[in-house]
Formats: structure tokens, sequence, C-alpha cells
């Protein structure tokens, strides 16, 4: 049940992001920073209670091959990309579009590049573990 869970919240969380994508794109920031809110925070609530004891579970005592690799590096990125993505977040505090924003507008670019690659990633290691 739990690996099913977190795909479909992890899947969930990617047309959150494309969504938040076409809000800027719209120029509707305060729904995009509010829907960036809770895709960071429902990526946190899967990254401790789904895949952190996953990863934990599956890296401890494991011999080093193609997966385990892919394990870490998933678990890398990803853990970057959240922490990267709470650091905008915090920075924003649900305040109007302003300086701040427009400031990040880079590292909100480079942060969605990473957190795509890291949900393919995951979705391979989920192929590869379940199907």
């Amino acid at each position: 049940m739990t690996p099913s869970l977190n795909f479909v919240l992890q899947t969930g969380i990617s047309i959150i992001l494309i969504l938040g994508v076409i809000l800027v794109k719209r120029f509707s920031f305060i729904k995009h920073g509010y829907l960036m809110f809770f895709a960071v925070a429902f990526n946190l609530f899967s990254l401790v209670f789904l895949m952190f004891p996953s990863a934990l579970k599956i890296l401890s005592g494991a011999s080093l091959n193609y997966f385990t690799v892919l394990v870490a590096l998933h678990s890398i990125l990803g853990a970057v990309a959240e922490f990267w993505g709470i650091y905008i977040v915090a920075i924003w505090r649900f305040r109007s579009v302003g300086y701040s924003c427009f400031r990040l507008s880079l590292h909100m670019r480079r942060l969605f590049i990473l957190w795509e690659i890291v949900t393919v990633l995951g979705f391979v290691l989920y192929g590869l573990l379940y199907i």
C-alpha cells in the first residue's frame, strides 16, 4: 500500500508543479506561491514518512550495485530539492509578489528541473521494485 500511495502522491506533486508553471505564465503569482507551498509540504510528508524509511531499509547493509547507487542518487538529489524548496517557500512566507519572488525566479526554474529529474528517478526506482 505505501509504495502505491507514494507513487500517487508524487504524481500529484508533479502535476501541481506543472500547474505552478502555468500559473506563473498567467501572472498568477500568489496562487503559484500557495500551490508551491502545498507541493513542498506534501513532498516533505512523503519524504519523512514514506521515502526516507524505504531508502534507509534499502541502503542499510546493501552491497554496491547500480540499484543502490540509483537509490542513493535519488535520495541525495531529493533531499537537496526538498531543502531548496523549503528555503524558497520560507523566503516568500505568504507575502505578496515583490522583489524576493523575482530575485528567486532563476532558482525556482532550476529547482523545477531538479525536482522533475528526481521524480523521474523515483518512477524508475518504483518500476524496478514493483513492476
